[in-house]
């Protein structure tokens, strides 16, 4: 086939594509328009007669005597009378709106399919009854037949100018081209793999210009990966490092945290014997006092710390979720304090999950730490727990109705809308050096997701980050008491 009949073909698939298209999208919005006049005028009809009924005498005899009617039985209209009240069927498959509607007894119109259904409810010795029209939509199907074959008209115009402006651009269509791309070439096998053909065709032409500039994209690629792969290569071997020097650090501070262990303990037991013993002034006993509360304070926290840092392997069990949150700032607020952050958690009820205890606290810390680094000059994390019913996305494997929703929030510098999409890849940060490795939220999500949850995030630049866990409820057996 020649160049010049291609490129006839071309036109003439092209402009029948865009009238197809045009022709599609006008039929569409002219249904839509005429759709929803036609709900509204359906809905002005159920309430004028809502208010008929509602002052007639007998509404039952009027309601009956249009479902009797035959000049709407004539017009295809399906009337038909629930004396009891019942929502049909098809209401459960549209819209709560709706639903919700026809339990406050309004007027509800909606489209079933190829079908309009109206429902006017009233009341009749205090029971609710409704009045249920259905109507077929075949003035749609006519419209959109006109259209499609005013489309078929205009294309078939088109299509004749287009063959004959075609046949006189052929030739303008070889030579031009074939120079330039000689030209091409030519920068190609300089070095300039960033040149790149203007030439855009459907022909011999346009093809192999397409190639040449794939080729080069190609080569300019490869060229742009080497150089990527060895900047992660030197940044993969840092974090390595980084996480060895992490790990080396937890490990000395779970020794020294085992060593301060008994030393805490003797002051504990000390103190307390002072402030038991008889005729010790009230002074003394005082500072006992205090001297017990701190070291039990610090005894706490080492065992938290210890029970975080321990790896666990075991089965998961029964947890408040609003205690590990609670653990989670008991074993941080030191830190966060330094900062001038401060904590505040809404927790109405408590909020059972299966889990792993030492994870959940781990994922915790991690969204906790990110909160109080987003505010260096101090702030509040406000941290929220309740049961809630939500629709899990599709890749969460374990199905569930009621999940247990965690939030932190923070006021600090926000995400970046380009960077929200790489926020759970291992590695991606851009805290400061120091500060993280950018394994913690990655780290956060593979938790979470073991555990049949998910997790959400919501940022914008300037207007601080909240960070949604969802995990499974558990439901407690009888005599069952969660862990403390």
């Amino acid at each position: 086939m020649s160049i010049g009949t291609r490129l006839w073909l071309a036109v003439v698939v092209s402009i029948m594509v865009v009238l197809s298209f045009g022709a599609y999208l006008r039929v569409s919005a002219e249904q839509d328009l005429l759709l929803d006049a036609t709900l509204r005028d359906r809905r002005f009809f159920g309430h004028a007669l809502g208010a008929v009924l509602a002052v007639a005498s007998d509404p039952v005899a009027k309601a009956r005597a249009l479902v009797a009617d035959e000049q709407l039985r004539r017009s295809h209209v399906d009337v038909s009378l629930d004396t009891e009240g019942r929502p049909p069927a098809w209401l459960r498959g549209t819209s709560e709106d709706n639903r919700e509607a026809f339990r406050r007894g309004d007027v509800v119109v909606a489209k079933d399919g190829r079908r309009i259904r109206t429902l006017v409810p009233f009341l009749h010795d205090s029971r609710q009854m409704v009045i249920e029209f259905d109507e077929p939509l075949d003035v749609h199907a006519a419209l959109e037949r006109l259209a499609v074959i005013a489309a078929i008209l205009q294309a078939l115009v088109l299509i004749v100018f287009a063959g004959a402006i075609a046949w006189v651009l052929v030739r303008r269509l070889v030579g031009a081209p074939l120079h330039e791309l000689a030209e091409h070439a030519r920068r190609i096998g300089a070095g300039q793999l960033d040149a790149r053909t203007t030439i855009a065709r459907n022909d011999e032409v346009g093809i192999l210009a397409t190639e040449m500039n794939a080729m080069a994209e190609q080569l300019s690629q490869a060229r742009a990966a080497l150089d990527e792969a060895e900047v992660e290569r030197v940044a993969l071997q840092e974090s390595m490092r980084h996480g060895d020097r992490l790990r080396t650090v937890g490990q000395l501070a779970a020794a020294l945290a085992h060593e301060l262990g008994t030393p805490l303990n003797t002051v504990l037991g000390h103190a307390k014997l002072i402030e038991r013993r008889a005729g010790v002034d009230d002074a003394t006993v005082k500072g006992a006092k205090m001297i017990a509360e701190q070291a039990q304070r610090m005894a706490d926290l080492i065992r938290e710390l210890l029970d975080f840092g321990r790896k666990k392997t075991g089965d998961r069990a029964i947890h408040d979720i609003v205690t590990l949150v609670k653990k989670t700032w008991t074993l941080l607020e030191p830190l966060a304090k330094k900062t001038g952050a401060e904590f505040e958690l809404t927790a109405p009820d408590p909020a059972p999950s299966r889990v792993v205890a030492g994870q959940m606290l781990q994922v915790f810390t991690n969204l906790v730490m990110n909160a109080v680094q987003a505010m260096p000059t101090g702030g509040v994390v406000r941290a929220a727990v309740r049961v809630a019913r939500v629709t899990a996305p599709s890749d969460v494997a374990e199905q569930g109705n009621e999940y247990v929703h965690v939030s932190f929030s923070d006021a600090g510098t926000g995400i970046d809308a380009a960077d929200m999409a790489h926020v759970f890849e291992p590695f991606f940060t851009k805290k400061s050096v120091g500060e993280g490795t950018g394994l913690g939220l990655s780290v956060a999500e593979g938790i979470v997701r073991a555990h049949d949850g998910w997790m959400q995030i919501e940022s914008s630049l300037g207007s601080g980050t909240t960070v949604h866990v969802f995990l499974p409820t558990a439901k407690r057996m009888i005599g069952e008491s969660l862990p403390r």
